[in-house]
């Protein structure tokens, strides 16, 4: 399932400044980063780096995992801030399951962060 569009960085500028100016978080997926989006809707992108495998078939379907998993998530509300994660290279010798787990540990960080 590919990531709604409401829901992905529009452009590279939004994703630079989310590195830059934002709250920087390890989390059991990889490196995050919160940041508050300038015009109040959050966002999710997922950076899957030839660090993970040098493969492009490994890092797609980790793509297409982690975008199917926000998407299912996010479905109903787009999340409070927007998220950037660097995913560690242990996801790619992870299963779905595994994958899976880790992302939702991700999103318990994201809202304890997040809620006061």
């Amino acid at each position: 399932m590919a990531l709604p569009k409401h829901l992905r960085f529009p452009n590279r500028r939004l994703v630079r400044a989310a590195m830059t100016y934002g709250q920087r978080l390890p989390s059991p997926l990889g490196t995050l980063w919160l940041s508050r989006p300038p015009d109040g809707r959050g966002r999710v992108h997922f950076i899957v780096s030839t660090r993970v495998s040098k493969k492009s078939t490994v890092r797609h379907r980790l793509q297409r995992q982690l975008d199917g998993w926000a998407a299912r998530r996010w479905a109903a509300s787009p999340p409070p801030v927007s998220i950037l994660v660097l995913v560690h290279p242990a996801a790619a010798a992870s299963g779905r399951g595994e994958l899976t787990r880790r992302a939702e540990a991700m999103g318990r960080v994201i809202l304890r962060r997040v809620q006061p």
